[in-house]
């Protein structure tokens, strides 16, 4: 602002010299500023000679205020339609996805259910058994619309995860418990040099 006032003619600098030979500081004398009228981003002030105060100040300005909530309104480019039933995956097994679209009309959710069944079959090591996962997806299904139909549910998902997480739990404890009893059930006979031993 200095530079730009010295260049307007609006003030004169005065450099000062400390006595050891070195730069002071700087002294700034304001001039009286001549009548003139300077047009400067649509506005036009002019200034009175005697003490360089603007006289009148005209401002162009738009006439509308700018709306910052109508000018924020820009469109996500985000899809908001969902698609139908018979656009579900090929990921997702046909006899799930056609017991699931009697209930849910959307392909998203129908995917997002079989993802489930197949985050919850993982834990227990089913992953890779599509019948079983098929069969305790029917079964955690029917039992979610159920208690979607009869009690207050707020998240089917999560709802329908607890449920497949249980029922797998149980299976992997059936089997489990079969490999026990088979083991425990077999008798193995070793005949030796001092005779007959069981394990």
């Amino acid at each position: 602002m200095l530079k730009k006032a010295n260049e307007l003619g609006l003030l004169r600098v005065f450099h000062t010299k400390k006595s050891n030979g070195k730069q002071g500081h700087n002294v700034y004398m304001f001039n009286q500023y001549a009548n003139q009228t300077e047009s400067t981003l649509g506005t036009e002030i002019s200034y009175s000679p005697v003490n360089g105060v603007p006289k009148q100040a005209k401002i162009v300005a738009p006439n509308e205020s700018v709306d910052l909530l109508k000018t924020n309104n820009i469109k996500d480019n985000k899809r908001t339609e969902t698609l139908s039933a018979e656009f579900t995956s090929d990921n997702v097994p046909q006899d799930f996805k056609e017991l699931a679209s009697i209930h849910f009309k959307d392909a998203g959710t129908i995917e997002k259910l079989w993802s489930k069944v197949n985050m919850a079959a993982y834990p227990f090591c089913f992953e890779n058994d599509k019948a079983l996962k098929i069969e305790v997806g029917f079964v955690s299904l029917r039992q979610m619309i159920r208690s979607i139909n009869v009690k207050n549910v707020r998240d089917k998902f999560g709802y329908y995860y607890g449920v497949l997480e249980n029922k797998f739990r149980d299976k992997h404890f059936e089997e489990i418990t079969e490999d026990e009893f088979s083991l425990v059930g077999e008798v193995y006979v070793f005949e030796g040099e001092e005779g007959v031993s069981c394990l």
